[in-house]
């Protein structure tokens, strides 16, 4: 049974549905109520009534012994509101799933998340004293200081009237063990702490773009080309792409001159990506948990009974699943490096606002760095907390390193907090972004209205000019050889260090104000002069996520003043006293902007699509708090909280944003991928249809596999190229890979189907991560067509007959010259040996010797020796042997000659032996002319066990190697424990595509015409209006004998128009006919490559085109 969600709140215990971290944080926020399924409490109950033996005993409520804590009458430390909260609902629902309480115990729990009472669990590193807590205070134990109704007041009971909380009901031993197992606290508060993270994802690449526009930055880091490099995370190219949309448009970013250039721009896709993958991971262990229990045992139920074949004090030790701790342990690692950068975008801000020439007011506040220093502090208890957590993690307390001594309920406490930090940061970084910006547009509106501001306020009614302002403007052409005067006046310094407190006290309250306890709320009270909360971020959060202050308080007044328009306290959205003073006294505050406007629209001046939205929203707080620092970070922190209706909305508009600049993005297709286009595609297929033809005329049959397959069935068969496996991100519950080749599927479906002899052929796409290279027909999606021989035959039969389908495929699709590179595994094997190479050293050896054909010696031996770690000596030893390639009997001859290197050898006499079999095969069957011996052919997968070779194309195009095999004896075995030998040939079709397509076009060139889409043989034409029915007629005659035809879909086609595309499709043939023809019962046929037309009777049209057609062909 799982949670859904019902007309009153959320019902736990219905059939089909799911908690999420959503509903977890709206109940733990008091957002939401939560109802147990009437009819899951009602077949809990009958079950329970028919396993009791007899009368379970049910202690009253009485009070048990106290541990030390409780003695002393509070506890040292303790769960927020929300964490308590969130543990409790995430333990109901286990508890109702597994059956393991009586309804009243389950009533009584449902009560406590519907009261409106402070839940406060004791606070502790791990689960078990948390949740013993939890089943004490079911079983009544209300005087030990265990859950309180406030953290202040220990001693108090929950029951009563007034808190709407039923009595507990006393629990049995069976269920004190089921309430207090498991790691349901952990997993709630990581519930809490992976919603934030999610609502805080939606919107930091958003604050990161505004911060790149309010700084001018350079963000050519964030192009595609830069991210298409080597296997980036996939979310690094998401959020890339994301930045990139969100800039669309701005001609703020990457200006022609300067530009800041800095890594905490350039990286953000780098450690954003990685973030929002990690938070995506922890959402998705924390919904497996949900599924699975919260890490209750199996089987725990009321009458003390275990269902699950285990017992209380024996068996198997439960051991809870460690990914959701390892998900927030990574969350705090990354979460550290995004707030880090954003940190260093915050210095860069505050630079900007001191330096930026604006009025009083707009800039940075006297004391600058008291902004940087909260931000750096709140950064380094971060980092703490990330490393406290990662090296636990790495230390561990037991060999597996998921002990359930792992302080996992810690480490999610720090993750919350570390959210909540993040999300204080961002909301500052968002302030000072906005605050930049704001202090530009009025120095864009300054210069545009004039010498020193005489347009701005309108005719004779804006200030007059200052000796400072004049100064200011004296020094304004000559800044290099004086230094300006940054000096305020007594009243302008006051101010500013009101706003630095503000702004310090700002972030502390959102950034350091974690859920763990009460030193920095009281830090953040006598920096801001406010209460603190009481509760846990999730409460202090209202529906709509607005601000309200007090009536009569300074953010009201201020806000009074401010909508009479002329208060001289009141600020307009420019944030400058001058500005609001302009404004309540005539138009002239409207026509600055007005001319900003069109200054800013002249000079290309425009933010990105998305960074609008940003902007607006920042606005909208300034607008909302009059301007002041304090109240705007204030409302800007509350704003961007995960419940704020605000917030909801911001995200919607980003992301229908994204959306829209996306579909107005070029589209553009995946790298190693590609479109084939009609006359492509004729090509391929009868590229197909020459090699299906071959297939079946060896006696194969058709086999198709799943494109995805088990990871564990494609690992550790690849060798060094398993790297290059394509693993799958959604995975269903099973982690799947897309198939690295053909071979390895059809190994494991013949162990599957226990299969002893097979002749199968397979075409069909496989997947490899590799670095394409489209010019030599190398991609990441390609077809193989695949021929095999598994099963017991006559040594090298099936080898050569392999040989001979490859050379047959070869030579029917008239490619040109070619050749096969042969050698044997075994004899590569005793090479090695020989040259005293480890066996251990031999595949990745073997590796280095197949770059062979695409790089010299020097490379290779350099490889073998500095990456390999291979003796120089060795490695010296190897290079005649790789240097032996030759006609197949002429070296044979000279390998098993006394003189040769492999003539003591036992291994390499038997390859020598199965060679010179193959040879006499490949000579009977007329292949042998195509065959190279050639000694530094390797093939660098793993399980090839005997013959391997290689087709090369000799032609003009550089595509490299068109087809390659050898025989696997041992792959079966892998995955059935019984060998099957089994030999086959891989086809690499697209280069011999890329071979057929350029030799179609050049001769499609030399006969001055296209390459044809389709196969066409008549175009059914006509002269006249009213005669579309009878094309179709004749068409249809046409279609129904076989012939291939076709008319243009038009009433009344043109002839001129009709003999172009017959001609430009290169159809071999038209039929013609208008109303003169139809009436003598004749039509006409066109032979348009002869430019000959003959008139016939309209019954022996189709025997007539079929003649035709057939002396064509012929």
């Amino acid at each position: 049974m799982a949670p859904s969600k019902g007309k009153a709140g959320l019902t736990l215990g219905g059939i089909g549905s799911s908690l999420s971290v959503a509903d977890v944080y709206n109940v733990a926020a008091k957002k939401g109520k939560v109802a147990l399924d009437t009819a899951a409490l009602e077949k809990l109950a009958k079950t329970l009534a028919a396993r009791l033996k007899g009368d379970v005993k049910v202690k009253d409520a009485e009070p048990e012994e106290t541990n030390e804590a409780a003695a002393s009458g509070v506890a040292k430390e303790w769960l927020s509101d929300p964490e308590s909260r969130a543990a409790l609902l995430v333990k109901l629902t286990e508890l109702i799933n597994s059956g393991a309480l009586r309804p009243a115990a389950l009533q009584f729990f449902e009560s406590v998340l519907n009261s409106q009472v402070t839940l406060s669990l004791p606070s502790s590193a791990t689960d078990a004293p948390i949740l013993r807590a939890l089943a004490g205070g079911a079983d009544g134990n209300w005087n030990a200081p265990q859950i309180g109704v406030q953290q202040e007041k220990a001693v108090e009971t929950l029951a009563g009237n007034e808190t709407g909380v039923s009595k507990p009901p006393g629990l049995s031993a069976a269920e004190k063990v089921a309430v207090g197992q498991g790691i349901a606290a952990s997993v709630g508060v990581s519930a809490l702490a992976v919603f934030e993270a999610e609502r805080l994802v939606e919107i930091i690449d958003a604050v990161g773009a505004l911060t790149c526009e309010a700084l001018g930055a350079v963000t050519t880091g964030f192009d595609a080309d830069v991210h298409d490099v080597g296997n980036p995370h996939k979310c690094q190219v998401e959020v890339a792409s994301d930045l990139r949309s969100l800039l669309e448009g701005s001609t703020l970013v990457n200006p022609r001159k300067g530009g800041l250039n800095t890594p905490a721009v350039s990286a953000m896709p780098q450690w954003h990506g990685p973030l929002r993958g990690t938070v995506r991971s922890a959402s998705s262990a924390v919904r497996v948990e949900f599924a699975s229990g919260g890490g209750a045992p199996e089987g725990a139920s009321a009458d003390g009974e275990l269902s699950g074949g285990g017992s209380k004090t024996g068996g198997a030790e439960y051991v809870p699943s460690p990914q959701v701790v390892i998900d927030t342990t990574v969350l705090l690692m990354m979460l550290r490096r995004v707030v880090g950068l954003s940190v260093d975008r915050i210095c860069e801000l505050v630079k900007a606002l001191e330096g930026l020439e604006v009025p009083e007011g707009q800039g940075a506040s006297k004391d600058p760095d008291a902004l940087v220093r909260t931000a750096h502090d709140a950064l380094a208890k971060l980092g703490v907390a990330a490393e406290n957590a990662s090296t636990t993690m790495a230390g561990g307390n037991r060999a597996d390193g998921v002990s359930s001594q792992i302080p996992r309920v810690k480490i999610a406490r720090d993750a919350l907090s570390g959210v909540q930090t993040a999300r204080g940061i961002f909301a500052a970084e968002a302030f000072l972004a906005g605050k930049l910006l704001k202090a530009k547009e009025t120095a864009l509106a300054g210069k545009v209205g004039g010498k020193g501001g005489k347009e701005i306020g309108g005719k004779g009614e804006g200030p007059k000019e200052t000796p400072k302002n004049e100064a200011a403007k004296a020094n304004s052409n000559d800044e290099k050889k004086q230094p300006k005067d940054t000096k305020k006046s007594p009243e302008s310094a006051e101010n500013g260090a009101v706003k630095t407190t503000g702004i310090e006290s700002g972030v502390a309250a959102v950034s350091l104000d974690g859920p763990t306890g009460k030193a920095d709320k009281k830090a953040v009270q006598e920096t801001d002069g406010q209460a603190p909360s009481t509760s846990g971020a999730p409460e202090a959060n209202t529906a709509d996520g607005r601000r309200q202050p007090k009536e009569g308080s300074a953010d009201g007044k201020q806000k009074s003043e401010g909508g009479r328009g002329k208060g001289r306290a009141a600020k307009p959205e420019g944030g400058s006293e001058q500005g609001g003073a302009e404004r309540g006294r005539g138009r002239g505050g409207a026509k600055a902007s007005e001319k900003a406007e069109k200054k800013a629209k002249k000079g290309g001046v425009a933010l990105g699509k998305g960074t609008a939205l940003v902007k607006e929203f920042v606005d909208g707080v300034f607008a909302r708090e009059g301007g002041e620092d304090r109240a705007v970070l204030a409302a800007l922190s509350v704003a961007l909280d995960p419940l704020s209706k605000e917030l909801g909305e911001l995200v919607g508009k980003v992301k229908e944003a994204l959306e829209s600049n996306a579909a107005r993005r070029k589209p553009k297709i995946a790298k190693g991928a590609r479109d084939f286009m009609p006359e492509q595609m004729a090509i391929r297929e009868k590229a197909f249809a020459t090699i299906t033809a071959v297939f079946k005329r060896h006696g194969a049959v058709s086999l198709d596999t799943p494109v995805f397959e088990l990871r564990e069935t494609l690992t550790g068969k690849y060798g060094e190229d398993s790297k290059l496996i394509y693993d799958l991100a959604d995975q269903g519950g099973e982690i799947l890979s897309l198939r690295y080749d053909l071979t390895v599927p059809f190994a494991r479906y013949v162990a599957m189907h226990n299969i002893a002899k097979m002749k199968r052929y397979h075409i069909a796409r496989v997947y490899r991560r590799d670095q394409p290279q489209m010019a030599r027909g190398r991609y990441r999606e390609f077809y193989q067509c695949d021929f095999d021989i598994a099963g017991e035959y006559a040594p090298m039969v099936p080898d050569a007959e392999v040989l001979k389908v490859s050379t047959e495929i070869l030579d029917d699709l008239k490619i040109g010259d070619y050749e096969i590179k042969l050698n044997h595994r075994k004899l590569l094997d005793a090479m090695l040996d020989i040259c005293g190479v480890p066996a251990e050293k031999f595949r990745p050896i073997c590796s280095a010797i197949d770059k062979l054909d695409k790089e010299d010696w020097a490379d290779v031996r350099a490889e073998m020796v500095d990456d390999k770690g291979l003796a120089p000596e060795a490695a010296d030893k190897i290079e005649p042997f790789v240097r032996l390639k030759g006609e197949p009997l002429a070296l044979l001859q000279e390998l098993q000659g006394p003189s040769s290197g492999f003539s003591g050898h036992a291994a390499a006499q038997e390859a020598l032996a199965d060679l010179a079999l193959l040879f006499e095969y490949l000579g009977a069957m007329g292949a042998l002319k195509r065959i190279s011996f050639d000694l530094s052919l390797a093939r660098g997968l793993d399980y090839y066990t005997g013959v391997i070779y290689e087709a090369v194309f000799k032609g003009a195009s550089q595509v490299g190697s068109i087809a390659a095999g050898g025989r696997y004896d041992g792959l079966v075995g892998m995955f059935s424990g019984k060998n099957v030998p089994a030999v086959g040939v891989s086809l690499g079709i697209e280069r011999v595509f890329a071979i057929m397509e350029e030799q179609a076009r050049a001769e499609a060139e030399r006969a001055k015409t296209t390459l044809r889409k389709t196969q066409t043989e008549v175009l059914v034409a006509s002269i006249g209006p009213n005669l579309l029915i009878k094309r179709m007629e004749l068409c249809t005659r046409l279609w129904e004998a076989g012939v291939k035809a076709e008319f243009l879909a038009q009433p009344k086609p043109n002839m001129d128009k009709q003999l172009t595309y017959a001609l430009e499709e290169g159809i071999p043939f038209m039929v013609i006919f208008g109303e003169t023809e139809l009436a003598q019962g004749i039509v006409a046929i066109k032979d348009l490559k002869a430019g000959v037309q003959e008139n016939v009777k309209e019954g022996e049209l189709v025997a007539e085109l079929r003649k035709r057609l057939s002396t064509q062909q012929a």
